[in-house]
């Protein structure tokens, strides 16, 4: 894929689909971020039965965030999260996807 075809695409889910938030990286000050989320709920399976976890996954692009957002906090829409787990980038190094949970 192109590069700047990629950009523009990315681009364009955020202009149209992302929220705005405010991301604290651990010992630094907040700032405005734009977040996609891709899943609000995680789903665990456990036997015969499922459980939700109160957790998410976003993405959010790596030109808003100064290195990785792990143990980040993430406001947004009244609530704090924390960024648990590893960031992951994606193969075009573009965006980061992360798992929330959240903050108590």
């Amino acid at each position: 894929m192109r590069a700047d075809l990629a950009a523009e695409v990315i681009d364009g889910l955020f202009d149209h689909l992302a929220d705005t938030a405010v991301l604290t990286l651990p010992g630094g000050v907040g700032a405005s971020v734009e977040l996609l989320v891709e899943a609000p709920d995680a789903t665990l399976n456990l036997g015969a039965g499922d459980i939700n976890a109160p957790s998410m996954t976003v993405r959010l692009r790596v030109a808003d965030v100064i290195g990785t957002p792990a143990g980040a906090r993430i406001d947004w829409d009244g609530a704090s999260w924390i960024v648990h787990s590893a960031a992951r980038l994606d193969p075009l190094r573009r965006l980061w996807t992360c798992q929330l949970r959240p903050r108590r």
